[in-house]
């Protein structure tokens, strides 16, 4: 009879040392930072803080309004989404991308810190006109500043949809309104 009992606390003892073994990636936490841009547009940062105390850009959403030189204007919402851990971060938490591409350009610089985060944001694209005129469409220089809002676990991060693509609403001079998306991937 006291075999049973010993046997029970061996299993259970078992099962919890397995529960409580927690894989390196899974001890990784997902800081949220969230905030405007200069034109008062939303603005938000996920960085992952490693159990070593390293940190990864693992992506960042934000909405623009890009004036282009035909006066027209575009609301545009785009996501980005780095691979694998994400892109690592540099000198304490310093963002420092410039992504120049063949119809477009993408330049973020700032440093996150524990609490908070500041820099400067700007997107330009070349698109044509309705009457196929090569035209440059810019958000300008922007300024943004974010605030950590939350921390989520690493797996419960990845379940969340990535973004990948690109959201823009024309409005025309006339006020005529289209929409158009583009995938990224």
């Amino acid at each position: 009879m006291r075999k049973r009992p010993v046997l029970a606390i061996v299993v259970l003892t078992a099962i919890l040392s397995l529960l409580m073994a927690v894989p390196a990636a899974a001890g990784s936490r997902v800081r949220v930072y969230a905030g405007e841009t200069s034109q008062g547009k939303p603005i938000s940062f996920h960085v992952m803080k490693t159990d070593t105390g390293r940190r990864f850009l693992q992506g960042f959403r934000v909405a623009v309004t890009m004036t282009c030189e035909d006066a027209t204007t575009e609301e545009w919402g785009m996501g980005f989404g780095f691979g694998g851990r994400g892109m690592p971060l540099t000198d304490g938490v310093f963002v420092d991308i410039d992504d120049v591409f063949s119809f477009d350009a993408l330049h973020i610089h700032g440093r996150i810190g524990q609490l908070a985060g500041r820099g400067t944001f700007k997107f330009t694209v070349a698109q044509l006109t309705p009457d196929e005129q090569a035209q440059v469409c810019t958000t300008g220089d922007l300024t943004w500043q974010v605030e950590y809002k939350r921390t989520l676990q690493a797996g419960l991060a990845a379940t969340r949809p990535a973004l990948d693509g690109v959201m823009k609403v024309r409005v025309a001079p006339d006020g005529e309104v289209s929409t158009r998306v583009r995938s990224l991937g």
